[in-house]
């Protein structure tokens, strides 16, 4: 009769090693088509959304003040720009943490879409729209004028700004650099997605 000690931490260190032979790879290589997938869905989930509608053809056109005529390419460019700042990124299986695939935004996003479409108001003015939506949550922008809504008037021809009173992002769509409707939708839409990319790993994996 005789004890035997085994040395569980080498054991698991040689199978957590087999595991990321076997598992890291087809992650890795599924990681160009998940992207793929993750963009081309979620340019679907962003045009079926409350904000594209308000702001193509709604409320939010007048409030943003896009011309008639120009508002459905302006919201569409905004959402092509946005899917260009989409990135997968896949940490892989260590013998200190399980493998994580995560669906996230470039670093500097904010500034990238901020740039990438300025509109002038009527009288010359920048209007930074894409800026005041993620960073300005609900804080007054305008001061001295406000928004009334009127049909077939203003160049959105959803309404004008009059004298006195002062003008905000509308709360539904306010946000932050934390929090606003790109990271919203993402959070949301990510629910929608994990089957998929499931799918698209157990396939690489032969499973």
């Amino acid at each position: 009769m005789f004890n035997l000690k085994l040395n569980f931490t080498n054991i698991k260190k040689s199978i957590t090693n087999i595991v990321s032979k076997v598992f890291n790879r087809p992650v890795e290589q599924s990681i160009p088509d998940i992207e793929s997938i993750v963009k081309d869905r979620f340019r679907e989930y962003l045009l079926n959304t409350s904000f594209f509608r308000s702001a193509s053809d709604g409320n939010l056109k007048g409030q943003l003040g896009f011309p008639d005529g120009e508002s459905y390419d302006i919201v569409s460019n905004f959402i092509d720009d946005v899917i260009d700042q989409i990135i997968v990124e896949y940490y892989p299986y260590t013998n200190k943490a399980g493998g994580r695939i995560i669906v996230t935004l470039k670093e500097d996003y904010i500034t990238e879409l901020s740039s990438s479409s300025i509109l002038v108001s009527e009288n010359g003015y920048d209007l930074p729209w894409i800026e005041w939506l993620l960073t300005a949550g609900s804080k007054p922008i305008i001061t001295d004028f406000r928004y009334k809504p009127m049909l077939g008037k203003g160049r959105s021809l959803e309404g004008i700004m009059i004298n006195k009173g002062s003008w905000h992002v509308p709360n539904e769509f306010a946000g932050t650099e934390q929090s606003n409707i790109i990271t919203r939708y993402l959070e949301d839409f990510q629910q929608n997605i994990e089957q998929t990319i499931s799918n698209i790993i157990n396939k690489n994996l032969n499973v």
